[in-house]
């Protein structure tokens, strides 16, 4: 089995915060083709000088072979999202501090194999005397914490559970990424669960202050809206 370590190399470029991101070439989609903002036969509008041009709105013809009404892109995203959402877990973790009421989080988590490691941040179980992991189908178990990396935000978690009930996430190749990319995010923001939200990679070889003071290295920016929780 990897390491924590080699994981951390793995999944940081899929990790930002608490959410998941996916490169699109990485799962072999086919090319983006977004309609252009003349159709042939359109023509623009007459304008008085000096005035914007306008044109005529392209038709919302969906792309052949993507679900009825869907443009080509929302078919991408549609795919991607039934691909890869039942490979996200919601976890909530409880623990208690010295004489305070219990404190409860909540957070969001990645299938990784069918052995039941999932990969999460280490902030969304740190402290947590009991960890539940809830499944895409609604399906509710325990989970351990069996590694962590503090210094770059990862822990490894593990669940008992028949592997025909985990879907596992492919992980990307962050090294093949470009800026501009298409950026989807699935998570559980604010608790409610299986959000995506879309945006696009917006730099490469980022860094930022870990919770151990530590810079991580290497992170991907994203406009892709992600909350706590996400």
């Amino acid at each position: 089995m990897r390491t924590l370590r080699s994981l951390a190399f793995l999944v940081l470029g899929l990790l930002l915060g608490a959410g998941l991101m996916l490169a699109r070439d990485r799962l072999a989609w086919p090319a983006l083709t977004l309609p252009p903002l003349l159709t042939p036969g359109a023509t623009a509008e007459a304008q008085a000088p000096g005035a914007t041009p306008t044109a005529t709105s392209p038709p919302r013809t969906p792309t052949t072979g993507s679900p009825a009404g869907l443009l080509e892109i929302e078919a991408v995203i549609n795919r991607v999202y039934e691909q890869v959402a039942p490979a996200v877990v919601l976890i909530t973790a409880e623990g208690r501090s010295p004489g305070a009421q219990p404190e409860r989080g909540a957070g969001s988590g990645i299938i990784i194999d069918r052995e039941g490691h999932i990969l999460t941040n280490n902030h969304v179980v740190e402290g947590a005397r009991t960890i539940r992991v809830t499944l895409f189908d609604g399906t509710r178990t325990a989970a351990t914490v069996i590694g962590r990396d503090p210094a770059n935000d990862l822990a490894l978690l593990k669940v008992n559970l028949p592997p025909e009930k985990l879907r596992v996430a492919e992980l990307g190749d962050s090294d093949q990424l470009r800026v501009g990319q298409l950026a989807i995010a699935i998570g559980n923001p604010f608790g409610q669960r299986w959000t995506v939200t879309v945006g696009i990679v917006s730099a490469l070889g980022r860094s930022r202050p870990g919770e151990t003071g530590r810079s991580i290295l290497n992170m991907i920016q994203t406009d892709a809206a992600i909350n706590p929780g996400n």
